[in-house]
């Protein structure tokens, strides 16, 4: 790993969820505001300010309880006189912690999240900064809404797209394959071209589909003990040709034959696939790309690095945003501006840690951390 890159840790979190978190805080005068989501038996902060915390057990959390709540708003003025916290939600919050007030989120009429502040101080709300906490709350709501319609809009757009791209995409192959008699080399050229758009195309569809169906789905994936070694070397065989294609060398550390993660396979395919195609196509002439295996006490840091053009902190700042491509659009690189994005979400739902170094001129070295399983053997 380059410890001079300056490193961006990119677990999840939107900005401006943040924000509104950062809000809730300061209207409140808590030190600690969140946005938290629901996903399988854990809450993901989407939105955090005052906390470096990723995510919380959901079981016997004050999230959970606000969620139950009857009252659009659930306070707790002073949480150590509190008889229910203290029988059932102690071990689920920081002993310091001595004042609460959550509301409960709806996405698709279901409640599935909560706006909630914490402070270190017994106090209550006065009704007018209770009423913005739930303005706020609804703003939380209106914006992930419109986030999940963007997603469905997508995924019908795509599925209605695939089936007449595939249609195109074999009659294309079978012009090609067979040579038609009277096609002048013209025409054959024109099939060709046809045949790369078609492809080019149909990957895009595909991503968006991912896409929308990561972006809609109300729980992680499935995690278990995978070999980590096999799964590499998989993927590297897979970009060897781009890289053969594109002048790179691919360089590979030797990993533990008994390096296991808790991941679930086809994402992490999916993540290292994407993560070592883009250090391909955004290297120098010449290059290298260098996939290492890190050991840590409990878990395994796998990462990819090119040497490349690298990028700034304001490229760094929008590098996972769906379609945005830094400006590559212009260079002749194909893509679509997906395969980050796509990447962040699968690192989240594995409940895996990613993380950026990148500075001009230096390259950019992308890492992502997976838990070691406590027992059991690779599938």
């Amino acid at each position: 790993m380059n410890e001079k890159l300056p490193a961006v840790d990119l677990l999840g979190s939107d900005p401006l969820l943040d924000n509104l978190a950062r809000s809730a805080a300061g209207v409140t005068g808590c030190p600690i505001g969140l946005v938290s989501l629901v996903r399988g038996e854990h809450l993901w902060f989407k939105g955090r300010y005052g906390t470096a915390e990723h995510e919380a057990v959901l079981e016997g959390s004050l999230c959970s309880r606000t969620m139950r709540h009857d009252a659009p708003l659930l306070e707790i003025p002073d949480l150590q006189a509190d008889p229910d916290h203290v029988a059932r939600s102690r071990k689920a919050q920081p002993p310091h912690l001595r004042y609460y007030a959550g509301v409960a989120l709806r996405l698709q009429g279901e409640v599935q999240g909560t706006l909630s502040v914490m402070g270190t101080e017994p106090m209550r709300l006065q009704p007018a900064q209770a009423d913005v906490l739930q303005a706020l709350a609804r703003c939380a709501e209106q914006w992930m809404q419109e986030r999940l319609s963007v997603a469905e809009a997508l995924g019908r757009l795509s599925h209605e797209m695939r089936t007449p791209l595939n249609g195109v995409l074999g009659f294309a192959q079978l012009l090609l394959a067979d040579n038609v008699p009277g096609l002048a080399p013209r025409q054959l050229e024109w099939v060709r071209h046809l045949h790369a758009g078609a492809v080019h195309l149909l990957s895009l569809v595909e991503d968006m589909l991912l896409f929308s169906r990561l972006k809609l789905s109300s729980s992680p994936l499935q995690t278990h003990p995978i070999g980590l070694g096999a799964v590499v070397q998989r993927c590297v065989g897979m970009l060897q040709p781009l890289a053969a294609r594109s002048g790179v060398r691919m360089q590979v550390c030797s990993i533990p034959g008994d390096a296991l993660v808790c991941a679930d396979e086809r994402a992490l395919q999916q993540v290292l696939v994407n993560l070592l195609s883009n250090a391909i196509k955004y290297n120098r002439s010449d290059g290298t790309v260098t996939l290492s295996v890190d050991e840590l006490p409990e878990a395994w840091v796998v990462g990819v690095r090119d040497e490349g053009a690298g990028m700034t902190p304001e490229q760094m700042a929008r590098l996972f945003r769906p379609f945005d491509r830094l400006g590559a659009e212009r260079s002749g690189i194909e893509g679509h501006g997906l395969g980050l994005a796509i990447v962040r979400m699968l690192a989240d739902s594995m409940h895996a840690g990613l993380q950026v170094r990148s500075a001009p001129g230096q390259g950019s070295l992308f890492e992502i951390r997976l838990k070691r399983p406590a027992h059991g053997k690779a599938r």
